[in-house]
């Protein structure tokens, strides 16, 4: 959690603005439902969470209950997310919930990467100057780590 705390302090100074906050976690959601494997998967199931996570500090920082509906909307994908990923695992828990965490890292150390500069709507970008920034592709990681465990 302090990384996304981290993260949101240093991007936003934990700024909300719940078009966004649902935008956001609308468009990892859809990454999940078009993604062509499990790697994709996973790096869009740990995005989600990690945008929401992000969301709720905003919502508390604002002093503001979350949007049921975002909550609704979080618990219902994460629902149908765990479901598919504990099939692509074979029903094993333990090594889902290992997997998970090590690719969780992944994606919070590219994330710590990332610039604070933002686009017109008020998202990060991953350039500075119009110059793309060079971030490991957590999803290529993410691979890697599944590849290593013979799940891909």
């Amino acid at each position: 959690m302090i990384n996304v705390y981290k993260f949101n302090q240093k991007r936003n100074k934990f700024k909300l603005d719940g078009v966004l906050e649902k935008s956001m976690l609308l468009e990892e959601i859809q990454e999940f439902y078009d993604a062509e494997d499990m790697a994709d998967r996973v790096d869009a199931r740990l995005d989600v969470d990690f945008v929401f996570r992000g969301t709720l500090m905003k919502f508390n920082y604002a002093g503001k209950n979350v949007d049921p509906e975002l909550f609704t909307l979080n618990q219902e994908f994460m629902t149908i997310a765990n479901a598919v990923l504990i099939e692509e695992f074979d029903s094993d828990q333990n090594l889902m919930n290992k997997i998970m965490g090590d690719c969780w890292t992944i994606v919070v150390e590219c994330n710590a990467m990332k610039t604070a500069n933002l686009d017109e709507n008020g998202k990060v970008r991953k350039e500075i100057n119009g110059m793309e920034v060079e971030i490991p592709n957590a999803t290529e990681l993410i691979r890697e780590k599944l590849k290593s465990a013979g799940l891909m």
